[in-house]
């Protein structure tokens, strides 16, 4: 453009210069016609004719000049013309750039909350914890069954087997603490919410299931009934300040009175649903200082402490789904707390925790006219568990 520029400059000049000679020249003219109108000789007549031959060079000077100019003229357009469509190539291809930056990051944003919002729901869920039996133990404790080893005297080797499957199984466990569970705080009753109830059951179910499968079981089912169910009768044993350490026993009135209000079949006399076991001790008699990880770990342990305990099965074999009669159970888990002094040995008043695991059958077998009524009763009340 540039180039074009210098060129129109110097047209213009030679367009000046050329206009001045024109002008010259017809002043010459203007003098030789003079001179011709006024003496009429050859000198005169000679410079006429030069003056016009001058005249008409200039004027094709001047002709030329100006189609320089117009042609120049014409280049800068072009070459403006030229600028002014690169510019716009350069401005389209800079928006195109930066849309296509924009979804870049915006892919790379959602990317990132779908990832975090993976780990999160993982670490929620705690998906990767499993409680393994292994196969030693699964054939030990059926052999067990078989034999009707409760009958049988610890030395016995179908018992003494079981004993070394259990011991091996245990010290293989490790209960996978979780950070996001850490920072979900538990002080009191009022933060065992029917939300925070509902994760812990469902983390047990998950551990029970792993060890159903195992066993050839069906598993257990948690709805929002079953972990209403569930915190029931913990809230009732709580309320009768039940300590499973010192009773060593279940507080079978709070369990029924649990089923009662649950619309469940109720017998004053009889533990149709729960396995207990005392879950944490500690010192803090005010605010509890726990978190939803002391929760799951609190449930690894009970599930430990049912399964191998070198001294009975009865209620790793109720784990295992030993009243499910080959269906699925409904299923929920919960805690009860209680102040007690010098349990199991610890100087002291201690905040005692015991876990509540409650099953509640889909179907019972039938037989005598009790046990009729009974799944009678639980299959017209157990909608409510369903919900």
């Amino acid at each position: 453009m540039n180039s074009a520029q210098t060129v129109v400059d110097q047209t213009n000049t030679d367009a000046t210069q050329a206009n001045q000679t024109v002008a010259n020249a017809q002043a010459q003219v203007d003098h030789a016609q003079d001179v011709v109108d006024g003496k009429d000789s050859a000198t005169a007549q000679q410079n006429l004719a030069t003056a016009q031959q001058d005249l008409s060079q200039a004027q094709a000077n001047v002709k030329q000049a100006n189609d320089a100019i117009k042609q120049a003229g014409q280049a800068v357009s072009d070459a403006q013309t030229k600028v002014t469509s690169a510019q716009t190539s350069v401005d389209q291809a800079n928006q195109a750039q930066s849309a296509a930056q924009q979804n870049i990051n915006t892919a790379t944003q959602a990317q990132a909350a779908a990832q975090k919002a993976l780990d999160d729901a993982s670490q929620h869920q705690g998906s990767t914890q499993t409680f393994t039996l292994g196969t030693e133990y699964v054939n030990a404790l059926k052999a067990y069954n078989d034999a009707e080893g409760y009958n049988l005297n610890s030395s016995d080797p179908v018992v003494q087997r079981l004993i070394k499957a259990s011991d091996a199984m245990s010290q293989m466990l490790k209960f996978q603490s979780n950070a996001a569970d850490k920072n979900i705080k538990i002080n009191g009753r009022q933060d065992l919410t029917p939300e925070v109830l509902s994760q812990l059951s469902t983390y047990a179910a998950q551990l029970i299931n792993s060890m159903r499968g195992e066993f050839g079981a069906p598993h257990v089912i948690v709805t929002n009934g079953s972990v209403k169910f569930a915190g029931d009768i913990a809230d009732e044993v709580t309320a009768d300040q039940w300590i499973l350490a010192v009773e060593n026993a279940h507080d079978v009135p709070a369990i029924n009175r649990a089923a009662a209000k649950n619309g469940l079949f109720s017998k004053a006399t009889a533990n149709m649903y729960e396995d207990a076991a005392l879950a944490k001790a500690t010192s803090n008699l005010g605010e509890w200082h726990l978190t939803l990880d002391d929760f799951k770990q609190m449930i690894f342990t009970s599930l430990q402490s049912f399964m191998a305990n070198d001294e009975e099965w009865s209620h790793a074999n109720s784990i295992l789904g030993a009243e499910a009669h080959g269906k699925d159970q409904y299923f929920g888990v919960s805690f009860s707390d209680s102040i007690g002094e010098n349990v199991l040995g610890a100087p002291g008043k201690t905040l005692n925790f015991d876990s509540h695991f409650a099953f509640v059958p889909r179907i019972l077998r039938t037989g005598s006219t009790k046990v009729n009524l009974i799944r009678r009763l639980l299959k017209m009340k157990q909608s409510a568990l369903m919900k």
